[in-house]
């Protein structure tokens, strides 16, 4: 009975050893595995809305790691590839044409992490006029025409000249002006085109300093880098259009609404 015993507390022991051995590395397999310290944040938050042919300053912050690189990407029910939209340096520039208002993901990955990412909800809408003596150029504040447009249509011709100041403008904001410091500021520049397509007498208009020159020189340089413009339309028979263009850094409600529009002399 004692030798039965004493083989069954062997066995008991021998068994308990090879429970210690072989449980470190069994529990080692079934841990969580680690959670990524890598954060991505776009900015604007939850969504953003852009008319059609418009364009909107995105920025992803990257947290946890010295690589801020990011990879966007957009997609959309009903819309693929440039058809949703394009985004480089920052700027997401809308599809030029849509039958219908579109919605579409933006999403940005860290290069640092692939499996970090965030997203935010695109809505893009039906076109609307920029002519600036159209009523709702007003509410745009964007453009000033000051002087007589002969009764020809600018509408075209300005959304271009606009379209391109933009993204040479956004192209050059600076640091202060994007999250999260949002530096607030209000630009003024007046210039003529020329026939041609060149600019002459350009300055800022009287009151269009913002006071902070890094904001002023991102602004003017905007115009200066989409030099020159297309040449003015054939049928207006003017040497130059004179134009007021305004630019407004993180503008509070109502800030471009509120602004002045000089209207065209109508003949």
């Amino acid at each position: 009975m004692r030798e039965a015993l004493t083989l069954l507390l062997g066995l008991f022991s021998r068994m308990a050893t090879l429970l210690l051995l072989c449980g470190t590395p069994l529990l080692a397999q079934t841990s969580p595995p680690a959670t990524s310290a890598v954060k991505v944040t776009i900015y604007p938050r939850p969504n953003m809305r852009v008319p059609v042919g418009g364009s909107q300053i995105v920025t992803a912050k990257v947290d946890g790691t010295t690589n801020t690189a990011v990879k966007w990407s957009i997609a959309g029910a009903g819309c693929s590839d440039s058809g949703c939209g394009t985004i480089s340096g920052g700027l997401y520039v809308a599809p030029t044409m849509l039958s219908r208002p579109l919605t579409a993901k933006l999403t940005a990955t860290s290069e640092a992490d692939p499996s970090a990412t965030d997203s935010i909800t695109v809505y893009v809408g039906l076109p609307q006029s920029v002519l600036a003596q159209d009523q709702k150029a007003e509410a745009m504040g964007a453009i000033d025409v000051l002087g007589d447009t002969m009764g020809v249509d600018f509408g075209p011709y300005l959304s271009r000249v606009l379209h391109d100041v933009k993204q040479n403008w956004y192209n050059r904001m600076p640091e202060r002006a994007r999250p999260p410091i949002m530096k607030k500021g209000k630009v003024a520049i007046e210039f003529a085109i020329l026939k041609d397509g060149s600019v002459a007498g350009m300055r800022f208009a009287e009151g269009g300093n913002s006071g902070d020159v890094t904001l002023d020189h991102a602004a003017w340089d905007g115009i200066v880098a989409s030099r020159p413009f297309p040449p003015l339309p054939q049928e207006f028979s003017g040497k130059y259009l004179p134009l007021r263009f305004h630019f407004y850094y993180n503008p509070d409600k109502g800030d471009v609404a509120a602004n002045p529009t000089d209207r065209p002399s109508q003949h």
